[in-house]
């Protein structure tokens, strides 16, 4: 396998995809007919890092996650206790989650 210079996942239909402008590309012959190096990555396809590159940066979204939930934990504890109102909750929120929970 080529070493690659920047990060790589394996796909669920075989290949190897790149993460291009929010989109996954195919830097390696998929396992699946009518798809070709460079095209995109099927979106309801799953994902698994593939070298060193790719897991760092998964580990990071994870970091990422964990981060939000730690955050929505203490908004919502925070509401509980009376320490911050429903409407200062609601705007961390974007508008349309505001309309439909306020």
């Amino acid at each position: 396998m080529s070493t690659f210079k920047f990060p790589v996942w394996g796909t669920q239909g075989g290949g190897l995809v790149r993460a291009v402008s929010g989109k996954y590309i195919f830097v390696t012959e998929p396992n699946c007919p009518g798809l070709t190096v460079g095209d995109e990555m099927p979106e309801e396809w799953g994902l698994a890092p593939a070298n060193d590159l790719a897991r760092q940066e998964d580990d990071s979204q994870r970091e990422t996650e964990l981060g939000f939930k730690e955050f929505f934990d203490t908004l919502i504890l925070a509401r509980k206790e009376g320490r911050i109102t429903h409407e200062q909750a609601l705007n961390f929120f974007p508008e349309e989650v505001r309309e439909r929970c306020g």
